[in-house]
């Protein structure tokens, strides 16, 4: 329940952990592959309910020790444990484990919120080094705020600007439709194009071309 536990049973518990995590979220995004044999589906399968068991027994056993907590013995067995169930690193846990036996009991194809016990990594990291760089990021943010907040106001200036021109000097002819049809269709290709990711393709008038090289 520490995550700044020093002692060697919370050091193995908090390693043992993070690799199952990790090694879970591997699979969940190799899984996604198209291209997958059936056997390699199954074998994903597999270990996803060898990880959501893993995290059940987690999840019920600290249901069970939460007590030893100071914060939720005040509170008493039954709304203590409600409490601890109500924190957001708990609502973590159940929401990315019990979807695996709610489909397996009814079913349904519920989607996988695998992804979500990557947030479980940031509190098992939190040691002494890991807080004191997070606190000198949040320093720097917050003492730049106000830089950052004129850049993000230039930012989306630019943006309703290059989509505003983008609009009203879009292409005539339908090749080019979709991309230009409002304004929230050319604030998608100007963001492309302000950060480097793309821009609109194919045939366009010599006024939109001058937009995109703006």
């Amino acid at each position: 329940l520490n995550p700044r536990s020093d002692s060697w049973q919370a050091v193995v518990y908090k390693g043992f952990i993070a690799v199952v995590i990790i090694s879970d979220l591997v699979s969940f995004v190799i899984s996604t592959e198209p291209n997958l044999s059936d056997y390699h589906r199954r074998v994903f399968h597999m270990w996803e309910g060898v990880t959501s068991t893993i995290f059940l027994v987690e999840y019920i056993t600290r249901l069970v020790v939460v007590m030893e907590s100071q914060k939720y013995y005040e509170q008493g067995p039954f709304w203590g444990r409600v409490s601890y169930a109500l924190t957001w690193s708990a609502l973590i846990d159940f929401l990315a484990t019990f979807p695996f036996f709610a489909e397996l009991a009814t079913g349904w194809d519920l989607p996988t919120l695998t992804y979500l016990r990557s947030f479980r990594l940031l509190r098992i990291f939190k040691t002494s080094g890991f807080s004191e760089a997070t606190r000198a990021v949040y320093r720097v943010i917050y003492y730049n705020r106000q830089i950052l907040y004129v850049a993000l106001l230039i930012c989306v200036g630019l943006i309703l600007l290059t989509a505003v021109l983008m609009y009203y000097l879009r292409p005539q002819n339908p090749e080019h439709s979709q991309d230009f049809q409002s304004l929230g269709a050319t604030m998608y290709l100007s963001t492309l194009m302000l950060t480097g990711q793309g821009g609109p393709e194919g045939d366009m008038p010599w006024y939109t071309k001058g937009v995109v090289l703006l």
